[in-house]
């Protein structure tokens, strides 16, 4: 994607959390008793009442299937007004509360909940992250799929099938290798998109999907009754105030036979440091040398996570249904290839005409490696963040493409050129457009529905006029490069048929066209020629007689 902006960070950040007003309090459900709760919320509390209020009040408002209540621990809080706040709204009986007489800090804190669990699965959750939907519903899903209430379907190959699950972390703007959009970072940024619909996209495009990973994050982190049996508590000892405690315990997880997973289908927004501040003791420092000590294969497991980024199909399908979100309805879908030129060229003319008439331009540009890749053409104040757009692979990805061609609902498709996939995938794509139901056109820049090298030019490099079909079998045979190309009467017939589907088939010129005709008598074919800027050219005619006249012809086909 491309814009104006030069960085992510110029769009900003995120507004401050704020505290619910008063009557939002009002009607709210009564906490269930610890015994009677499937799942445990743990909110561990110091700092920031906004964000502390606002996100308990989240997670108390959203129904949930899974029955659950909420145990707050006030670890001393220096704030007397988030103090006061917090007693009132558990005297209401809306939450337990727990409060330390001194201040034991994030990893005691924790512990001192788990030792009220009674058996329980709990759900860390940060004092300055805010839930939406189902949330705990979709997390329950992945840990325990057998008894979920609303169990997803559509998992990824490879997340752990056969091992019991540890943890879940759901995907967040800031929680290094399950953030969204840019990956392993902290996205301060606001998205074009409200946080809530983020997450119901996320339901829906990644349904039941999770890839495993070598560590929870524990700003909101789903911890399996069964794991916390097994594994026991977060180690006080060794990390004092916090900074990998939760690394540590999905480690041992993993070494006592759990896999710890990413839920690809559930969105959390966490504003990051506010509830137990920043690290101004060294404590991170701290934490990460005992991190080592204890596992001194960390770093290698987090970087070939890192460098494999499994994630990255998911939040690539993020990324496509917020372009299509975006521009549904109000756009043109251009099919091209990826090799500039003419039709490059044709591209850049036809796209500032439509930005002209207040149309926006989406591509499918078949990469050169012969996959099909999707790029956003426009160059606007209407930028999008769009970091995960990654190559769709045909046919494999056939039914994510028509998904996103769907969502976008296209003014017009634009077929201007299939160069460059195979005919497998060639023929998926035309499957995909012609099933779209959305109106679809094709420019006729070479004849490629007609001939395999494109351009009527034998591999010894001599004018084939047109040959037919037995001709061109001929010329297949002896072609080293046409080994993956189809039968030419199939060629011939699956772009015929397609075609003849198209609201218009284009020609740059009537020579074209009476060609293309006479292997399809019956196609309608359209003449226009491209559109040419005008241009001062200068005087041609000969200054002196006698002198010869020379023309060149550019272009490699020539």
């Amino acid at each position: 994607a491309a814009g104006l902006m030069a960085a992510p960070e110029d769009l900003g950040t995120y507004p401050p959390m704020e505290a619910p007003a008063a009557h939002e309090w009002d009607r709210l459900p009564r906490a269930l008793p610890i015994a009677d709760a499937r799942v445990v919320v743990i909110v561990p509390v110091y700092k920031g009442r906004g964000e502390t209020l606002r996100a308990i009040h989240a997670c108390l408002s959203q129904p949930q299937a899974t029955p659950f209540t909420l145990l707050a621990v006030n670890d001393r809080s220096p704030d007397p007004e988030l103090t006061a706040d917090l007693a009132h709204l558990a005297g209401r009986g809306l939450f337990h509360l727990v409060e330390n007489a001194t201040n034991l800090g994030f990893v005691r804190s924790v512990n001192r909940a788990l030792g009220l669990r009674q058996g329980r699965a709990v759900v860390l959750l940060n004092s300055d992250a805010e839930v939406f939907g189902d949330w705990l519903d979709r997390l329950v899903a992945h840990a325990e799929p057998q008894t979920a209430p609303q169990a997803g379907s559509g998992g990824e190959a490879g997340m752990g099938a056969g091992l019991p699950v540890g943890s879940v972390t759901p995907l967040s703007n800031n929680a290094t290798i399950c953030s969204y959009p840019r990956f392993n970072a902290n996205n301060t940024m606001p998205l074009e998109i409200a946080r809530p619909e983020l997450d119901r996209m996320a339901a829906q495009v990644n349904c039941g999907r999770a890839v495993p990973v070598p560590t929870g994050v524990g700003f909101c982190m789903y911890m399996t009754a069964a794991a916390l049996d097994a594994v026991g508590d977060l180690d006080a000892e060794a990390f004092g105030k916090g900074y990998g405690e939760e690394n540590d315990w999905c480690l041992r997880a993993i070494k006592a036979g759990f896999v710890n997973l990413l839920a690809e289908d559930v969105f959390v927004y966490h504003a990051g440091q506010i509830s137990f501040g920043l690290d101004e003791g060294g404590e991170y420092v701290q934490g990460q040398a005992a991190l080592l000590a204890k596992h001194p294969d960390y770093p290698a497991r987090v970087g070939q996570f890192v460098q494999a980024d499994p994630g990255r199909r998911g939040r690539a399908r993020l990324d496509r249904a917020r372009l299509a979100r975006h521009f549904a309805g109000r756009a043109l879908l251009y099919v091209t290839h990826s090799w500039g030129g003419g039709i490059q060229r044709h591209i850049d003319d036809m796209i500032a005409q439509a930005r002209a008439e207040g149309l926006s331009v989406v591509l499918l540009q078949i990469d050169r490696t012969r996959n099909l890749e999707v790029h956003v053409s426009y160059r606007s104040p209407e930028f999008l963040y769009l970091p995960n757009l990654d190559s769709l692979y045909l046919p494999r990805d056939a039914a994510e493409l028509a998904d996103f061609v769907g969502q976008l609902a296209p003014v017009l498709i634009h077929v201007h050129s299939l160069a460059g996939l195979r005919w497998g995938a060639a023929r998926a794509l035309m499957d995909v457009v012609a099933g779209s139901g959305r109106p679809y056109a094709w420019t006729l820049h070479d004849y490629s529905p007609v001939c395999h090298r494109n351009h009527l030019v034998q591999p010894d490099g001599r004018y084939c006029g047109l040959a037919p079909v037995a001709q061109c079998r001929s010329c297949l045979a002896v072609d080293a490069d046409g080994f993956e190309e189809p039968d030419p009467g199939e060629r011939r017939a699956v772009f015929g048929a397609f075609l003849a589907g198209a609201a218009r088939v284009f020609a740059p010129s009537a020579d074209t066209a009476v060609r293309i005709r006479a292997v399809y008598p019956d196609l309608p074919v359209t003449v226009r020629p491209h559109l040419e800027p005008e241009r001062s050219v200068r005087d041609t005619s000969l200054q002196r007689p006698g002198r010869v006249r020379r023309v060149a012809v550019l272009g490699a086909i020539s």
